[in-house]
């Protein structure tokens, strides 16, 4: 699967998910609750989970999970597609999904890269 730019976003607009990472309920609820529940590292690329959770990670990518929902923006704050990863970890996942080497099937528990 090729990677998509980063301005196709599957119908939600880049500026909806901009909004949706600056709002109070992003900065104030979501994030405070996922580090709090996930104090370690989810991801464990680099960090094996030993790392403290420093990002939010959606499972999903954001614009794919509201797109799953016909559109619901509130599933941007799902915690079910929400995890705790350390910084490292995070931009690691980010860098292979935007090459399109990394997968997440929710459904079987198996998550991680093609690689």
């Amino acid at each position: 699967m090729a990677a998509q730019p980063e301005n196709v976003s599957n119908g939600v607009k880049p500026n909806t998910l901009k909004r949706l990472y600056y709002s109070a309920a992003w900065r104030n609820r979501t994030v405070p609750f996922v580090l709090a529940r996930d104090p370690l590292c989810v991801l464990a690329l680099s960090c094996e989970g030993t790392a403290p959770s420093t990002d939010v990670d959606h499972k999903i990518r954001a614009e794919e999970y509201i797109a799953m929902h016909e559109g619901d923006e509130t599933f941007f704050f799902d915690p079910e597609n929400l995890q705790g990863a350390c910084h490292a970890c995070h931009s690691r996942k980010t860098q292979l999904e935007n090459k399109g080497l990394w997968h997440c099937n929710l459904i079987e528990g198996d998550m991680g890269s093609n690689l």
